[in-house]
């Protein structure tokens, strides 16, 4: 089992769709693949794997 390692912490609420839109994180799990993750509107969001399993 894989841990994620959590190296931004996200203070932010989400109360609505709106809230959500704009939000940015990249994640690395402890052995090394990082994933990132883009909120652009309430239809698109982009999704890019920089090291790690591509499944």
């Amino acid at each position: 089992m894989m841990k994620m390692t959590n190296l931004n912490k996200m203070n932010k609420k989400f109360k609505t769709l709106n809230d959500f839109v704009g939000t940015h994180f990249i994640y690395t799990y402890e052995n090394g693949w990082e994933y990132e993750w883009y909120c652009k509107n309430d239809y698109t969001v982009d999704y890019r794997i920089h090291r790690g399993m591509v499944k």
